[in-house]
């Protein structure tokens, strides 16, 4: 009985198994082949559009023919979508002979998209731009306009990192990026504008953005020379309207985390690693072996840390300091936690005003950003304000006038201007090393602790940036507009860094000891200033002035005939730029009350550099097409830069393309 009931249970584990194995095949055989063919109104095949079968994971493309065939069936819903074309969903009532018509996205072709000092039609660009608006970045949690660009254009590369010539995502740096690649051994980064102004895109409030087109060819370097021959990035900001006053508030709230963060060995695994490195003769390079009963106070700090019995750190042997060698210490301390948040808050609020009538319109647009840094136990933080003006005015039917101006003000406030030399001073710490030593005062921190001297140094950026364009529009006949334009831009900075009093910890006997007998530490230095000539209890002190000017004089003509459309556009421009800084710095102040020059009576070393480049350039474009097929586009600049030596300062940049 027990046989024949052992049997019936082994033959239907058999019957189920062969059931299991044959549902797939089974499933597989009702999905067949759904082919047809995509058009569009006039009947001609769409050639690249894509076929899916939706809520599956099977889809295709169509062919030179519009044919496609893909696996399905009757009952699904396809999607066919191509660029230009209405998204089409359509449910398969038959598998075969299927025929489907794409209808053209006349919004989205004739969308005016921003180009090289002009706008155009869509369907009428022929060059390689890519186009970011407004909406796709305004419910996106970001606190400076480059993050935009970041999946929203292909092509671009970024590197908000150290070893990308970044600053691994410091407060307040600019997120370095190129399109196509790297174009120059020197880098080479696009040209960007905002609302015709060149300056940096962390001046820019995302929310006051309406859209950013990206010039990826060499059209770009044809109507803005030699300046733009690593592409172009073109960012317009909001505008007013015919219409009664509008008020917008937008805010945000996030948090930011560190990504990527090594992961240290704790101390009992670090101790193995040690020993095995001495007992394979590294000794020589100054690695000392971890006795047993270190190793074994090791173990008991990772079950009670900081305790009275494992405070992770022993008296030194004649009783005046603390056993600080690394193989004598027994903590247990992942440093890239300790020195980084988890997670670090951020907000921003947006504020607009826009609105008008027939003759003037205006937008008024602030914004404040607060964010703070990934460094713990120190201030890392910073603010920034941003103020845009956009003022049109059409006082008579051929004249109005335009006025641009973005004002921002940022504020950084951090231990040191550069802080990437913690990251690579981490490197260097041992897990067994503790991070405060046992006792009850505010002297408590260790001198391989960088906290200690961090919290001893002050720095303070403050930069203000103003942007500002004038322009004036004349219709001197129906198609034929001249322009006047002046730009100007300046960039104000004043910082300022006070290192204390050489920091100091307590030792055993209650007495303090200074944290480094030099008096110095790597990495705690004023820009252009070598840390090895600062010391502990100094100030440092300075400023820069930048200044930007750039007049513009433009004619553009516009005109249609039957199905052939016809634009001129001819232009002449001017560039000047200064910049000049300065610093000074004095040691030896004579109190931590007062940190100014008067009060200090050490060494002095200070500094000032001035530099001047301008362009100049005439340039022309030509556009003519047939019925929206055929397209013709000429563009050239006759272009000059003082950077260049004489004879060798002016260059022509030519693009020519025809599409038939």
């Amino acid at each position: 009985m027990k046989k024949e009931k052992l049997m019936k249970i082994q033959e239907r584990l058999v019957f189920l198994l062969i059931f299991l194995f044959l549902l797939p095949i089974g499933v597989i055989a009702q999905q067949k082949m759904i082919t047809g063919q995509v058009v569009d109104e006039q009947g001609e095949a769409v050639i690249g559009a894509s076929v899916m079968v939706k809520g599956a994971k099977t889809g295709t493309i169509t062919d030179l023919d519009g044919n496609f065939s893909v696996q399905g069936k009757a009952g699904q819903t396809l999607s066919i979508s191509y660029v230009g074309y209405t998204p089409l969903d359509v449910k398969i009532t038959k598998l075969q002979n299927n025929r489907f018509v794409l209808k053209e996205n006349t919004e989205v072709l004739d969308e005016v998209v921003v180009v090289g000092m002009d706008t155009q039609k869509r369907n009428t660009i022929t060059a390689a731009v890519s186009v970011v608006k407004g909406d796709d970045i305004v419910n996106r949690p970001i606190t400076d306009l480059t993050s935009a660009l970041q999946g929203n254009v292909a092509g671009l590369n970024f590197a908000s990192d150290a070893m990308g010539g970044a600053k691994g995502g410091e407060l307040g740096t600019d997120i370095k990026f190129n399109i196509r690649g790297v174009g120059s051994i020197n880098g080479g980064e696009p040209y960007v504008l905002v609302d015709g102004i060149e300056q940096s895109m962390q001046n820019v409030n995302p929310a006051d953005v309406a859209s950013i087109s990206v010039l990826k060819d060499a059209s770009a370097a044809a109507i803005y020379g030699a300046r733009a021959a690593y592409g172009v990035v073109l960012v317009t900001t909001k505008s007013g309207n015919s219409e009664k006053a509008k008020v917008s508030y937008s805010g945000t709230v996030g948090f930011s985390s560190p990504i990527r963060t090594p992961q240290m060995m704790n101390s009992l695994e670090f101790a193995y690693y040690n020993n095995a490195l001495y007992d394979a003769g590294a000794s020589a390079s100054g690695i000392n072996r971890i006795s047993d009963s270190v190793i074994e106070k090791i173990k008991g700090f990772m079950q009670n840390p900081y305790s009275e019995e494992f405070p992770g750190i022993d008296v030194s042997s004649n009783g005046e300091d603390w056993a600080s060698a690394y193989y004598a210490q027994y903590g247990n301390t992942d440093w890239f936690k300790y020195y980084y948040k988890d997670k670090s808050i951020r907000h921003s609020h947006n504020l607009s005003v826009q609105g008008g009538s027939q003759k003037i319109n205006y937008y008024i647009g602030m914004g404040y950003v607060y964010q703070e840094g990934f460094l713990d136990h120190v201030k890392d933080d910073l603010s920034k304000y941003n103020l845009n003006t956009k003022l049109q005015a059409k006082p008579t039917d051929w004249l109005r006038f335009n006025l641009n101006n973005n004002i921002t003000l940022q504020m950084i406030k951090r231990p040191m201007p550069n802080q990437s030399i913690i990251y690579n001073k981490i490197g260097s710490h041992r897990p067994s090393q503790v991070t405060h030593l046992p006792i009850d005062s505010k002297y408590n921190i260790p001198s391989w602790n960088e906290t200690l001297f961090m919290q001893n140094s002050n720095y303070e950026n403050n930069r203000l940036s103003d942007a500002l364009s004038v322009s004036a529009t004349a219709t001197l006949m129906k198609g034929w507009d001249v322009t006047a334009e002046m730009k100007i831009r300046f960039d104000v900075e004043n910082n300022n860094m006070i290192l204390y009093e050489n920091p100091q910890y307590e030792t055993p006997l209650g007495t303090l000891k200074p944290g480094d007998a030099t008096g110095r530490r790597q990495g705690f230095s004023y820009p252009n200033i070598d840390w090895k000539l600062m010391k502990f209890g100094s100030y440092a002190r300075g400023s820069l002035f930048n200044y930007y000017l750039s007049p513009n004089v433009s004619s553009m003509y516009i005109q249609q005939w039957g199905k052939h459309s016809f634009k001129a556009m001819a232009g002449f421009q001017m560039e000047m730029k200064e910049d000049s800084n300065e610093y000074m710095y004095k040691d030896g102040m004579m109190s931590n009350d007062i940190f100014s020059f008067a009060n200090a009576s050490g060494n002095v070393i200070a500094g000032e550099d001035r530099t001047h480049w301008a362009t100049m350039g005439a340039y022309l474009k030509l556009n003519w097409n047939y019925d929206n097929i055929y397209f013709f586009e000429f563009s050239g600049r006759y272009d000059g830069s003082s950077r260049f030596a004489k004879g060798n300062r002016w260059g022509f940049f030519p693009f020519i393309l025809c599409w038939l």
